[in-house]
């Protein structure tokens, strides 16, 4: 229940990272996030089955753009913040990076 539970108002750095060797982690300003038990066998699961037809969305971009009006004003999928800076590396970021980038307030940059 969002009531019970409100987003806090503060920017939040969300890494995605997927190496080979390491698998896949997710990290939240700076710091891997240790998933509970159901987060867990979604993370070592890995990308293996992605289905290629599966877009990306951020926000709600799909929901805009598919909802009617209707769907939309009751708050289908609400989405009430704002995305600053997103990119999509072909390479996996070094994992100490990621922590840099938080604390520069930046990207992370993947030739370091």
């Amino acid at each position: 229940n969002d009531q019970d539970n409100p987003a806090e108002m503060r920017w939040v750095h969300l890494v995605l990272r997927f190496h080979h060797d390491d698998g896949l982690s997710l990290w939240i300003d700076g710091r891997v996030y240790e998933p509970n038990e159901g987060g867990r066998e979604a993370i070592e699961a890995g990308i293996d089955n992605w289905d290629a037809s599966f877009g990306l969305a951020l926000g709600n971009e799909l929901i805009a753009a598919e909802a009617s009006e209707a769907e939309r004003e009751s708050g289908l999928r609400p989405w009430s913040g704002i995305i600053r800076a997103f990119a999509l590396y072909d390479v996996a970021i070094p994992m100490a990076e990621i922590g840099r980038s938080f604390e520069r307030g930046e990207l992370p940059n993947p030739d370091l």
